[in-house]
C-alpha cells in the first residue's frame, strides 16, 4: 500500500470501479472517488448511488487503519475538472497528494456505442488523455487504464479450429464497434504519454478487462439478466445459439485485485499492456447451465435471439503476461463466483440493485 498518498480512481460509482475502491479502502487507503453520474451508460444512476454508500461504510469501517474516502463528481473528459482533482489533494493541508491513478471512467455497451459514437471516443478517449496531462503535470507512481478485451475485434472466433486466446500482441487494428475502437485510441494515448513523460509518470498499465460479472453487476450483462430471470422465474433471453460464442467470464473480486497489482506494478517496461481475465473461455450454453445450477432453474426455459449488432463471436484471453509482470491470476472458479452472486441477489443486501428500472425511477 502507498501510505503517503491518494490513490484516484474515476468510474468509482460504477460496476468494477466501486469494488476497486472498495478493496482499497478495506487496506487502510486514502480514496479520491471520481464519477460524473453519467445517464447514457448501461449502469443505472440508482446503482452508482448505492455503490456511493457502499464506499462510504466501508471508509467508516476503515478510518482507524488510514482509511478515507473523498467523493468528487466531474466529468475528467473535461481538461479542467481533470486538472482540479490534483490540485483540490496539493492544495488541502490534510489531504495526500495523488499518487496512483486507476482510470475506469467510460461510456460502456457495444452495441449502444453505434448510437453516440461521438459521445463515447469523448468519454473514453477525451478522459484519458485529460487525465494523463494532468497526472504528468502532477507526478504519480502509476496510472492504469480500465480497457476491453473487445479492442481484439473478432479475430480470436474460429468455429473450426474452437477458441484461441487472444495475447497482447495480437492485432488490433480490426474493431467490431465504436466501443472497441475508442478503447484502443485510448490504449493508444496512454503509450504516447508513457514514452514522453517517463519522468512524472513512472509506470503506466493497460489492463484489457475481459467479461465481468458479479455483485452489483451491470444489467445488461448476460450474467446479471440470466441470474435475474432465473431467480424470479422468467424466461432466459439468449443471443445465438450458444455453442457458436464463448466469452471469457471473471468475477469483479478477481478483475479489482489485478487492478490493485497494476498500480502497484514493480516489473516489466515503463509502459505495458496486460489483459484482465481467467484464461478460461465458457461458451453461452454452459454458461446458462451453470447459472440455472445455481439459482435453482430450468436451463431449458430459454427464448433464443438473433446475435447483436457489434457483438463478436468468441474471446479469451492469454493470461501470461499479468501473471508474468503483475503476479497476478484469477483465482475463483465460475461456479463458485455464480454460486455467490445468485446468492448475493436473492439476499435482502441486493435490493438497491436488483431492478435497473424501479416504477420509482419509470
Amino acid at each position: 500500500m502507498d501510505t503517503d498518498g491518494s490513490y484516484l480512481v474515476t468510474g468509482a460509482a460504477g460496476f468494477i470501479g466501486s469494488h476497486l475502491c472498495e478493496l482499497l479502502l478495506s487496506r487502510g487507503a486514502a480514496v479520491v472517488a471520481v464519477d460524473n453520474f453519467d445517464a447514457h451508460g448501461p449502469y443505472p444512476v440508482h446503482f452508482k448511488e448505492a455503490n456511493l454508500e457502499v464506499l462510504r461504510a466501508r471508509a467508516a469501517k476503515h478510518a482507524a487503519a488510514g482509511a478515507s474516502l473523498r467523493f468528487v463528481r466531474a466529468d475528467v473528459s473535461d481538461a479542467t475538472a481533470a486538472r482540479a482533482l490534483f490540485r483540490l489533494e496539493t492544495d488541502e493541508a490534510d489531504a495526500k497528494p495523488i499518487t496512483r491513478v486507476c482510470h475506469l471512467g467510460a461510456r460502456s455497451g457495444v452495441a449502444a456505442s453505434f448510437d453516440d459514437a461521438a459521445g463515447v471516443v469523448n468519454a473514453n478517449v477525451g478522459s484519458t488523455a485529460a487525465l494523463l496531462a494532468a497526472a504528468a503535470e502532477f507526478g504519480v507512481a502509476a496510472f492504469v487504464l480500465g480497457s476491453s478485451g473487445s479492442v481484439y475485434g473478432d479475430g480470436a472466433r474460429d468455429p473450426a479450429r474452437g477458441p484461441t486466446a487472444s495475447r497482447e500482441t495480437d492485432a488490433t487494428d480490426d474493431p467490431e464497434s465504436p466501443y472497441a475502437a475508442s478503447k484502443r485510441a485510448a490504449e493508444l494515448v496512454c503509450a504516447a504519454f508513457g514514452k514522453r513523460y517517463g519522468a512524472t509518470i513512472r509506470r503506466v498499465t493497460v489492463c484489457r478487462i475481459f467479461t465481468v460479472y458479479g455483485e452489483r453487476g451491470r444489467p445488461d450483462m448476460a450474467v446479471f439478466r440470466f441470474v435475474r430471470a432465473s431467480l424470479r422465474g422468467d424466461t432466459l433471453v439468449r443471443f445465438g445459439d450458444g455453442q457458436d460464442s464463448w466469452r471469457d467470464y471473471s468475477h469483479v473480486g478477481d478483475v479489482a485485485a489485478g487492478l490493485f497489482e497494476a498500480m502497484h506494478r514493480v516489473s516489466g517496461a515503463p509502459f505495458a499492456t496486460a489483459n484482465v481475465a481467467s484464461g478460461v473461455p465458457t461458451r453461452l450454453k454452459r454458461l446458462i447451465e451453470a447459472v440455472a445450477f445455481a439459482c435453482g432453474g430450468d436451463p431449458a426455459a430459454v427464448e433464443a435471439r438473433p446475435p447483436r449488432p457489434g457483438d463478436v463471436g468468441g474471446t479469451f484471453a492469454d493470461v501470461a503476461a499479468a501473471e508474468e509482470i503483475l503476479g497476478w491470476r484469477a483465482e475463483i472458479d465460475l461456479e463458485i463466483g455464480l454460486a455467490r452472486t445468485a446468492a448475493w441477489y436473492a439476499s435482502d443486501a441486493s435490493e438497491p440493485w436488483r431492478d435497473p428500472t424501479p416504477e420509482s425511477l419509470v
